[in-house]
C-alpha cells in the first residue's frame, strides 16, 4: 500500500519532510519560490549523513530505561558485546546457559531503542574519546590512510567510527533515519550456536516477534558511488613518532557491484594469486628477508567486495624505498600458479576453514557472511573447489 502526500510549493514539501518519512519524491522543475534543482539540492543536504552513524547507533542499542544492557547480560552470567564493519552491525552474546532468556534480551535490545538527545549529546564525548584512541594506534592509522589514498568517493574511504566533526553532527534525527531504514526483522538473521532446545528456542523467537509490530519492510536500495581505476593520492606520508616506520603498498583492483557468489569466487581467487606470489614459501619473501628489508611484521590482505577491491602489503623497515622497489617490480611480474600449487592453495583454505569451524565464535560469523550474501554455508567450500587456475591467473 502506498500513502501520497502533495506539497504545492518547494517550501511546504520541505516541511513535509521534516514531519514525516517519505521514500519517492516526484518534483516539477518550475516552481514557485524555488525552482526542482534548488530543490533537489535542499533535500541531498537534509539526507546527507555524517560518517560513523551505524558505529554511534551500536553505541546507543545498549541503553535501556531501567539500567545498561550489558548489567541485563551479566544477571544471566552471559558476555554482550558489538561492533561494526563496513557493511553490517553485529550485536553478540555468549553463555554458558540461560539462552532462551539471552536470546530475547538480544531482540528487545535492538528492536526497542530508548536514546535520547541528551544521551547523545553524552555519547559523543566517549566516541570522540574513542576515536582518539585508535589514533594512538599506528596499524590503524596506516590502514585508514590506506583507504582514504586508493578511493576517491566509495564510502570505504570513510572512518567506520567517523570523524570528530562528523560525530558532532550526528543528531537523533540522523539516528532514526537510519535505525529506521536498516533495524528490520527482514534486514536481520539471526545466528545461534551452541547445545540447547532448538524448538523451545524458536518457538521463544516466535512469541517474541509476535507481540510485536512492525512497519512494512521495504528493499534497500543501495547505492554505489562510481570509482574509477585511478588512486586518490600517489603517496601519502603520516608524520607520526614511531621508531620503525611503516610503509605500505596498495593496489586498487577495478571491481563493480555483482552477485554474491562472483564476489566470493573473485576473492578466493584473489588470496590465491597473492598468497601463491608473497606468503612465506614465495621467493620474493625469501629474498626480502635474506636483504633484512623484512621482519616479523610483514603481512597482507586482499578483498573483493561490492564496489571495491584492493591489495595492501606492508612492514615495518627502515629500509623502506628498497622494499617498495621490490614489491612494485613484482606486482609488474606476478607468476602464474599451475595445477600443482592450485590444488596445495585449495587444500589449505580448505583446512584453515575447518580447524577454525572448531571456535564457535568463527563459526557464527561464516554462517553470517553465508546469510548476507545470500549462500549456504557450504556453498562456500564448494566455491573453492570450483576454482580454477584461469579464474586465479585473470587476477593479475
Amino acid at each position: 500500500k502506498c500513502k501520497i502526500v502533495s506539497a504545492s510549493s518547494a517550501k511546504e514539501a520541505l516541511k513535509l519532510l521534516e514531519e514525516i518519512p517519505i521514500q519517492l519524491i516526484i518534483l516539477d522543475v518550475e516552481m514557485p519560490e524555488m525552482d526542482g534543482f534548488e530543490t533537489l539540492e535542499k533535500i541531498r543536504e537534509k539526507y546527507d549523513i555524517p560518517a560513523g552513524v551505524a558505529h554511534f547507533l551500536e553505541h546507543k542499542m545498549f541503553e535501556n530505561e531501567d539500567g545498561d544492557a550489558f548489567d541485563k547480560y551479566a544477571k544471566t552470567g552471559a558476555n554482550a558485546n558489538a561492533f561494526t564493519s563496513f557493511d553490517r552491525t553485529v550485536y553478540t552474546f555468549s553463555t554458558i546457559s540461560n539462552v532462551t532468556e539471552c536470546t530475547n534480551l538480544l531482540l528487545d535490545l535492538v528492536q526497542n531503542p530508548k536514546y535520547d538527545i541528551k544521551s547523545i549529546e553524552h555519547e559523543k564525548n566517549s566516541i570522540i574519546q574513542e576515536l582518539l584512541m585508535y589514533d594512538n594506534i599506528p596499524n590503524n592509522v596506516l590502514y585508514n590512510e590506506c583507504l582514504k589514498s586508493m578511493y576517491k568517493s566509495c564510502n570505504v574511504r570513510y572512518d567506520i567510527c567517523g570523524t570528530k566533526e562528523s560525530i558532532e553532527a550526528i543528531t537523533k534525527k540522523d539516528l532514526d533515519l537510519c535505525y529506521d531504514a536498516f533495524y528490520h526483522p527482514s534486514n536481520t538473521c539471526i545466528v545461534i550456536v551452541g547445545n540447547f532446545d532448538k524448538n523451545e528456542l524458536l518457538n521463544s523467537i516466535k512469541k517474541n516477534q509476535d507481540s510485536k509490530s512492525f512497519r512494512e519492510f521495504e528493499i534497500i536500495k543501495r547505492r554505489y558511488p562510481e570509482e574509477d581505476n585511478l588512486v586518490n593520492e600517489k603517496k601519502s606520508i603520516i608524520n607520526y613518532e614511531l621508531s620503525i616506520p611503516k610503509v605500505s603498498l596498495n593496489l586498487k583492483i577495478p571491481n563493480k557491484v555483482t552477485r554474491s557468489i562472483e564476489n566470493l569466487k573473485n576473492d578466493l581467487a584473489l588470496s590465491m594469486l597473492v598468497d601463491y606470489n608473497f606468503d612465506e614459501t614465495s621467493s620474493i619473501y625469501e629474498d626480502l628477508m635474506n636483504k633484512e628489508i623484512i621482519n616479523h611484521s610483514y603481512s597482507y590482505e586482499s578483498l573483493v567486495d561490492d564496489g571495491f577491491s584492493y591489495f595492501m602489503i606492508s612492514c615495518d623497515t627502515e629500509k623502506y624505498e628498497e622494499f617498495e622497489q621490490i614489491i612494485k617490480k613484482k606486482m609488474l611480474n606476478l607468476e602464474e600458479i599451475d595445477d600443482v600449487n592450485l590444488i596445495r592453495y585449495q587444500n589449505t583454505i580448505f583446512a584453515s576453514n575447518i580447524r577454525k569451524m572448531n571456535n564457535l565464535e568463527y563459526y557464527v560469523t561464516m554462517l553470517i557472511d553465508a546469510c548476507f550474501c545470500n549462500l549456504e554455508l557450504f556453498e562456500i567450500f564448494d566455491a573453492v573447489n570450483e576454482i580454477t587456475k584461469e579464474d586465479v591467473n585473470k587476477m593479475k
